[in-house]
């Protein structure tokens, strides 16, 4: 049977059986978060190095996140002092780059010994990685403070 015993026009055939067009193609793939996450590591500033537990929560299917920021005693830094503390942070997260920033709201827990300010964190999360620079409480740099490495652990 040809297309015009079908009654079909020659020119309309590869529009009739044309395959659909494939979807495009992303140029980073998206990298979704649940809606809370767990990360532990470190992080440097003029205490020393420091351990770091975080937890990372998505606001609905904004992206802006809240976090958690916990502080305490890096076992590989015997002159730390004080007890640790933990602060309220807020920020956004960019699920087709991976990008965090995040910055204080207010204390949760002010360590008891010393003097402490709260801080920033401006990073990627890269599959069970998330790492960058420690920022000031307003998202510049702060003095004594370079970096931050953290792992996902839920």
């Amino acid at each position: 049977m040809t297309p015009d015993d079908a009654g079909v026009a020659a020119d309309d055939i590869g529009t009739v059986d044309a395959a659909p067009a494939a979807p495009p193609v992303l140029d980073v793939e998206p990298n979704p978060l649940p809606s809370t996450t767990l990360w532990r590591g470190k992080y440097v500033c003029a205490q020393g190095l420091t351990a770091l537990k975080l937890s990372l929560n998505t606001v609905s299917d904004s992206h802006a996140v809240t976090s958690v920021f916990d502080f305490y005693e890096h076992p590989d830094n015997p002159s730390f002092f004080g007890q640790g503390g933990a602060f309220l942070m807020e920020g956004t997260y960019d699920p087709s780059t991976g990008a965090v920033v995040l910055l204080p709201v207010k204390w949760l827990h002010y360590p008891m010994v010393g003097f402490w300010v709260t801080v920033g964190l401006d990073g990627k999360i890269k599959g069970a990685k998330f790492t960058g620079k420690v920022t000031s409480a307003s998202g510049g740099s702060q003095a004594g403070c370079t970096t931050f490495e953290l792992k996902r652990i839920q």
